[in-house]
């Protein structure tokens, strides 16, 4: 399939500003030139990424389809002269199994105002150029310079792939162009051999998958996965209290999403030359492919980045989005697409929880007749949500922080303490609930027992219960699972497959390039197994910021990542 043709033929640069013959190579000032050259470029997609070496997978046509090509031209000593654009026809790679590249193009620009002892040393391309873009003014500038977007309306922004260079003194994200690359006619032009342009998507993508071979659904119910868990019985309904259990229950998955994401993008990739394969534990420079596996996204060691610890904190991360449940909707096949998000071993072993870009699965706890299971997890065990209710109400009585009664039956004038009818759970933010009493209809009463006497609770003890109610989970957090619905937290994995240490001081020592996301590259996660339930979510419009204590469960799917050269990272998750 050929690629969108936008411009064919020749396109003029319009004005240029460069160095003056008349002033020093190292002066900024502008200069004019009145001839005119013409350069044929090959552009070339360096094909996306690799985890585990040769898996090569192109793109669809949407994810290398181009509308415009942009060319900043710049000096010897990285001073910018010029912006070219043009884009000529390109075609795709079908070679078969995949190669390095994905797809081809060819341009012809033409520069106005050179002379022959004054031409452009570096080049920078930009494919479907974000909307508003314009270059920085030198080549330093121009390596931290922030995109704006990884996209041009629904097209993947491209640019010149970054790589370590034999020379130390050539910039590794430029295309080099010499004297003789230009032409005077374009006749000539035409027939000369093109300057190649190695590009690369600003982009990473993922790809959730499931292995049905290996997670068997239930049968003659396909999604529908049976595990076997502790839950917890009612206590009103023991001798000697609250007893558990193994107990059969269901989950379904409803969806997923990308969580953690970055919110900008340097236009190049940003990379370190003075890395090394040791430190970083994989070959991380590619050059005779035109491409490097490990990057810094920009945010990469900063500070200053606010990483979350709950989700109250997540509307001021500096540099991440957190997404809710309810945008969890992708399905199992299908693939999503984020800016590169890479980070520091230092920053990553910190904030594993929310520094790094995950897979958040939406799921949902049923019943043998696949009805949702609403669910709360208390101090390590499962109650259904009743069950926990009284759990609670019951506890609190043994303590004397309750004596709370309603009138079963004024005939009699029998009264019962409260129960699950007369309460409900109340959100405290990152999926944590607790006990508060539900509204009273208008004409009844509560009411405290002393001795054999009942009195109607006043407000200031209905507030005191209310207070030893949120209380009770001061010190062991309960989980609430609204309608059965959870979520699997899968951080993705980049390269490093060094193991996770600890230091002097006995804190975690996470490897940098074991976990992040790579611009091009392509990572696939396949769910294979599933023996325990996952975090709940009780309030789906919360944006989702998985916590510290959270990270000892982080794997309950079982995964493989592979890393495809978009090229692959393969992941497998235990759930």
């Amino acid at each position: 399939m050929k690629l969108k043709n936008i411009l064919c033929g020749i396109l003029v640069c319009g004005a240029f500003c460069a160095c003056s013959d008349q002033e020093s190579e190292n002066s900024n000032k502008p200069r004019s030139f009145d001839g005119k050259a013409y350069l044929r470029v090959n552009i070339t997609d360096a094909n996306s990424t690799r985890a585990t070496g040769g898996d090569l997978e192109y793109g669809d046509a949407t994810e290398h389809e181009v509308v415009n090509a942009d060319f900043f031209f710049y000096d010897t000593n990285g001073i910018f002269i010029a912006r070219a654009n043009v884009w000529d026809s390109g075609t795709e790679n079908e070679d078969n199994p995949a190669g390095n590249i994905e797809f081809f193009g060819k341009s012809v620009i033409v520069l106005k105002g050179l002379t022959e002892t004054n031409h452009p040393k570096h080049l920078v391309t930009v494919l479907n150029t974000p909307e508003d873009f314009e270059p920085a003014n030198t080549l330093d500038e121009m390596k931290t310079l922030l995109a704006g977007s990884i996209y041009n309306g629904s097209h993947f922004t491209m640019s010149t792939t970054s790589y370590g260079r034999t020379s130390a003194a050539v910039p590794y994200f430029v295309t080099e162009v010499s004297e003789s690359d230009f032409k005077k006619e374009l006749d000539e032009a035409q027939n000369a051999t093109p300057v190649d342009i190695y590009v690369e998507r600003l982009a990473a993508k993922v790809t959730l998958r499931v292995d049905n071979d290996q997670l068997v659904p239930v049968e003659g119910k396909p999604g529908i996965y049976k595990i076997k868990v502790t839950v917890a019985g009612d206590p009103n309904k023991q001798e000697q209290g609250t007893q558990t259990g193994a107990a059969d229950i269901y989950v379904r998955f409803l969806g997923w999403g990308l969580n953690a994401t970055a919110k900008d993008s340097y236009i190049v990739k940003n990379i370190e030359t003075t890395w090394s394969d040791t430190d970083l534990g994989f070959a991380w420079n590619d050059a005779v492919r035109f491409r490097s596996y490990w990057g810094k996204s920009y945010n990469y060691g900063k500070q200053d980045g606010k990483y979350p610890d709950v989700s109250a904190e997540a509307a001021v991360a500096e540099y991440l989005n957190y997404i809710n449940a309810d945008n969890l909707t992708k399905q199992f096949g299908q693939s999503a697409y984020c800016a590169e998000n890479s980070n520091t071993s230092e920053i990553v072993s910190e904030y594993l929880h929310s520094a790094v870009t995950s897979i958040l699965l939406k799921a949902q706890i049923l019943d043998e007749n696949e009805q949702p299971l609403e669910m709360i997890r208390y101090n390590g065990t499962l109650y259904k949500r009743n069950d926990y209710l009284n759990y609670v109400l019951n506890t609190l009585q043994k303590g004397n922080k309750l004596n709370l009664y309603c009138l079963e039956d004024e005939a009699t004038g029998k009264y019962v303490q409260i129960d699950h009818n007369c309460v409900e759970l109340a959100n405290d933010r990152d999926g944590k609930v607790y006990l508060k009493l539900k509204p009273l209809a208008a004409g009844t009463s509560l009411y405290r027992k002393s001795g054999e006497t009942y009195a109607p609770a006043t407000d200031t003890e209905l507030g005191e219960v209310e207070k030893n109610m949120k209380d009770f989970n001061a010190y062991n957090e309960a989980i609430g699972y609204k309608d059965g619905l959870m979520y699997y937290n899968i951080p993705i994995e980049h390269l490093n497959n060094a193991a996770t240490t600890t230091d002097a001081e006995n804190k975690r020592v996470i490897p940098v390039a074991k976990y992040g996301i790579v611009r091009n590259h392509h990572y696939v996660v396949t769910v294979n197994s599933l023996t325990k339930i996952g975090k709940g979510i009780f309030d789906p419009e919360e944006e989702i910021v998985p916590g510290k204590n959270d990270e000892k469960d982080t794997y309950y799917v079982g995964a493989r990542i592979n890393i495809l050269s978009w090229k692959i990272v393969n992941q497998n998750v235990n759930l």
